[in-house]
């Protein structure tokens, strides 16, 4: 009888043993699956930006980047498939060293792919008849400076990008104009800049009261 007891709690006391052990070993991968989602909700935006950008720009990551990608899609898919999350502070590392790479590309392409539109449309603030117009162009175009893109952010560029093509035809500038103009924006426009070509453009375009040139040197 007394073996019979002893046996009986032997029993019960692996029975415990056994079921903390499963216990904490759920506890660790809820602990690690936490981890997981976590990085995977900061990282979401990113891959959603990168799929925005890639429909409406012909922006494209660097071949060590998109490696990257691939690696961190096919990590995500594994621990979905198996509910399960191993090393999640690999996988946390991982992303915001992509988060931090991805943006610094996608700033990069950004002012290199705008620059000649950017610059177009601020030279021709100071003469249009409506600046405003031109303004609100600019920080239109500007919202997808910003990284991580929306969906709103992509729609407003695209309608002031269209919007800027089309002052930029009705101003009429060619290479001479916009380099008159940038002189002007900078103050180091002079009389010798003002050739018979530009002389016509501005009195076509009906602006000479919007030009204005200073006299080097003096100080009133």
């Amino acid at each position: 009888m007394l073996q019979e007891k002893i046996d009986s709690t032997i029993g019960l006391i692996d029975d415990v043993v056994y079921n903390r052990s499963i216990a904490n070993e759920n506890a660790n991968v809820a602990k690690r699956n936490s981890s997981f989602f976590d990085s995977l909700e900061k990282l979401t935006p990113t891959i959603q930006s990168y799929i925005l950008s890639k429909k409406n720009f012909d922006f494209d990551v660097s071949d060590s980047l998109s490696i990257k990608i691939h690696d961190l899609m096919n990590y995500s898919k594994e621990t979905f498939h198996n509910s399960k999350a191993v090393n999640p502070d690999s996988f946390r590392k991982k992303c915001d060293s992509f988060i931090v790479e991805i943006t610094t590309e996608w700033l990069e392409y950004y002012k290199k792919a705008h620059h000649e539109l950017l610059s177009g449309l601020n030279i021709m603030i100071p003469v249009h008849s409506n600046p405003m117009i031109v303004r609100n162009c600019v920080a239109n175009i500007k919202k997808c400076e910003k990284w991580p893109l929306t969906v709103d952010a992509v729609n407003s560029y695209l309608n002031a990008k269209q919007q800027a093509n089309e002052l930029l035809m009705e101003m009429h500038f060619d290479d001479d104009i916009k380099l008159f103009l940038q002189k002007v924006t900078l103050r180091t426009a002079t009389l010798a800049d003002l050739t018979p070509q530009i002389l016509e453009w501005i009195n076509t375009e009906n602006i000479a009261d919007k030009i204005s040139l200073s006299i080097k040197g003096v100080q009133i």
